[in-house]
């Protein structure tokens, strides 16, 4: 038990793990700021609606979403000044970007 020695990494073998970390941490780094928005929005949505169990953070789509929204519906924002609720119209497209109009007529008219 414990014949293994260990030693420490040169400066060669320490650039290409920090080279190789720093790749996979960007691509990682991409999705998830991609994917955050949507991810928090779910969670908020199952919070607020109930049922449902537990959702992964990440999206994994086999065939990527093209010309497709991942949502879009009605919720209630909370107004600070007057401390009122008001519904507003909500749409997520395949970029992950949230956009938020005051209705639904206001987003078909663009």
């Amino acid at each position: 038990m414990g014949d293994v020695v260990s030693s420490h990494l040169d400066e060669a073998k320490r650039e290409i793990i920090s080279a190789r970390t720093e790749k996979v941490m960007g691509e990682f780094g991409r999705l998830y700021e991609q994917q955050f928005a949507v991810a928090l929005f779910n969670k908020v949505r199952f919070d607020i609606e109930g049922g449902g169990g537990p959702q992964s953070q990440l999206l994994h789509r086999k065939i990527p979403l093209e010309n497709k929204s991942i949502f879009s519906g009605s919720l209630f924002q909370n107004i600070e000044e007057n401390k009122k609720w008001k519904n507003r119209y909500f749409f997520v497209p395949d970029s992950y970007n949230i956009n938020y109009y005051d209705n639904k007529s206001s987003f078909e008219k663009r």
